[in-house]
């Protein structure tokens, strides 16, 4: 398996993750606000005294509207007037907030989902959306790692093509050496040439062949 395979692989095992994520915030989302009440109906004692009506309950709350005027008639079971509960008020508030990170998590998930989408089909984005989703809240999403990683990975590419590339030249010019040394020794042999000098040959041919083996073994 090569290294452009073992990325891709890492980025769909990222997908499914954040796939998970996204569904669970989705359904503790739902679950949330399918839990708040709007209704909080409950039991006090209205006692007067001189001027004054006090009212005692076991919720916390401000009133916020009567239901009563002065010298109406009062009777069991008649709403006299609502009020906040603040109990659930802030229940309500601190629900809100988690949903509203949920909820901004979510976008987060689902820009990351998309971007590395983006990335196993086309492996680049327009350098001005890069730009841009760099200079925002997006800046720690793991698409920019792993895109960083494919750059790296493209790079490493390129080098050793071109390395490659310089190496076979390398050899062709060694082989042409060893072939020239060969018709050398050829024509020394067939012009009466002295031992010494066919022996030179033979030993510049023999450095030619190990210098080509090292050339391929630093391949």
């Amino acid at each position: 398996m090569n290294i452009k395979n073992r990325f891709y692989l890492g980025v769909k095992a990222l997908k499914k993750t954040l796939f998970v994520c996204i569904s669970g915030i989705a359904v503790f989302a739902y679950i949330a606000f399918s839990k708040i009440d709007i209704v909080s109906p409950g039991q006090g004692i209205i006692t007067g005294e001189n001027d004054k009506v006090e009212i005692k309950s076991p919720n916390s709350g401000f009133i916020n509207k009567f239901n009563m005027h002065e010298g109406d008639r009062v009777e069991k079971g008649m709403v006299l007037f609502s009020y906040t509960n603040l109990d659930y008020t802030y229940k309500g508030l601190t629900l809100k907030d988690i949903i509203d990170f949920n909820g901004q998590k979510m976008k987060r998930l689902q820009k990351d989902s998309e971007l590395l989408t983006s990335l196993l089909i086309e492996a680049t984005v327009s350098p001005t959306k890069h730009e841009l989703l760099s200079s925002r809240d997006f800046s720690d999403l793991s698409y920019f790692s792993f895109k960083a990683e494919y750059d790296a990975i493209l790079l490493d590419e390129k080098n050793l093509n071109e390395k490659e590339e310089l190496l076979q030249q390398e050899v062709k010019l060694r082989e042409k050496q060893i072939y020239n040394l060969q018709r050398k020794d050829s024509l020394l042999k067939k012009g009466g040439a002295s031992d010494i000098d066919i022996i030179n040959n033979i030993s510049d041919i023999e450095r030619q062949k190990t210098e080509l083996i090292n050339v391929k073994m630093n391949f």
